[in-house]
């Protein structure tokens, strides 16, 4: 009979959520009220989980549990909850991951451990005791506690993924406009295509429709060109040689700011500029190599290739960008020879 506040029912469901028992209500009012409760163990395996969440820290401390202060037998906690007759399948417990949007297989914070998963599943019947499961998951527990507590950023990953297939739906039949005519490659592509992926800032992904067809980018790699430049060189650096204010003018004007540099690292001359910093002194091959490897990196490890048509016919027609370069070198900055790399990003 006990009434909860908000707060406490908040509590109270970060603990039933995740782990999905009967009478948890009862479990929880009943160390909640006295933290010495004696409850059969073997009717509520994840006691020790409650019974620590029963200490004398306020509600809204219990809502800020750092990874730092589980309880050293969290992972035979998680094992006991999904285990079924000693043994724990794999595959059902990637489903319950995937049902928070963590992916193990596209997620590169489990990549230590992806091979040995795939042996479990075809080689045992995807199933596993608990010294083999505890050694499995500890290079990504924290990861997993966050997901199982419902602490990641999308906390109702359902809802969430539910909202954004209706809005999919619905974007998806709106048509008008045309495909770029400048690049006669682009020109072909099928204007048709419609994809959607999210990353969260937790690692939660989800995708809709053609989101694994490749298509080139273009201008849209410049602020992550430009996050490359910063992670490497730092802004006082980078902010020596372009500035940080809109110019404007259109994007490929032949232009400079008062002194003399680009108005900011999103347009074409500042796109040039970038190109020049990011490893410097490299031979081009070494340069463009470096570019790529970061991006991928950039995009959790995905396959991040040149597209060679659009890099042949951007050289090709680069009248502009060349005199952009050249105008730059006149301003003591050199780097007409970094065209190929904006090109190929």
């Amino acid at each position: 009979k006990k009434t909860y506040s908000q707060t406490e029912m908040i509590s109270l469901r970060r603990v039933i959520d995740p782990f999905k028992y009967q009478s948890t209500i009862r479990v929880c009012h009943a160390l909640l009220t006295n933290p010495t409760s004696r409850i059969p163990k073997r009717r509520y395996k994840n006691l020790g989980y409650f019974r620590y969440l029963s200490n004398e820290k306020s509600f809204s401390q219990k809502l800020q549990i750092s990874d730092s202060e589980q309880p050293k037998d969290i992972d035979e906690i998680i094992y006991n909850i999904y285990s079924e007759n000693g043994k724990i399948r794999v595959l059902k417990f990637i489903e319950e991951l995937e049902s928070h949007g963590i992916t193990t297989e596209k997620d590169p914070r489990f990549s230590s451990i992806t091979k040995q998963l795939n042996v479990i599943i075809r080689e045992q019947s995807g199933l596993c005791n608990f010294q083999t499961f505890r050694e499995l998951i500890n290079p990504v527990l924290d990861v997993i506690v966050c997901t199982l507590q419902g602490r990641n950023v999308i906390s109702d990953f359902s809802l969430f993924t539910t909202e954004l297939d209706k809005l999919f739906s619905e974007v998806k039949e709106i048509g008008g406009g045309e495909s770029a005519t400048q690049n006669p490659h682009l020109a072909k592509l099928d204007r048709t295509k419609f994809g959607l992926s999210m990353c969260s800032v937790d690692g939660q992904r989800f995708s809709l429709g053609d989101s694994d067809d490749k298509a080139p980018i273009q201008q849209v790699v410049n602020p992550l060109m430009y996050a490359i430049a910063l992670t490497d060189l730092g802004e006082d650096l980078v902010h020596k040689y372009i500035g940080h204010e809109p110019s404007g003018f259109g994007y490929d004007k032949l232009v400079l700011n008062t002194k003399g540099l680009p108005h900011n690292p999103m347009i074409n001359s500042g796109a040039l500029v970038l190109a020049s910093l990011v490893a410097p002194n490299q031979p081009l091959p070494d340069k463009i190599g470096y570019m790529i490897e970061q991006l991928s990196s950039l995009c959790g490890g995905g396959n991040i290739v040149i597209d060679l048509p659009t890099f042949i016919f951007e050289r090709e027609h680069a009248d502009r960008n060349y005199a952009l370069a050249y105008y730059l070198r006149e301003n003591k900055v050199s780097l007409c020879s970094q065209c190929d790399v904006m090109f190929a990003c």
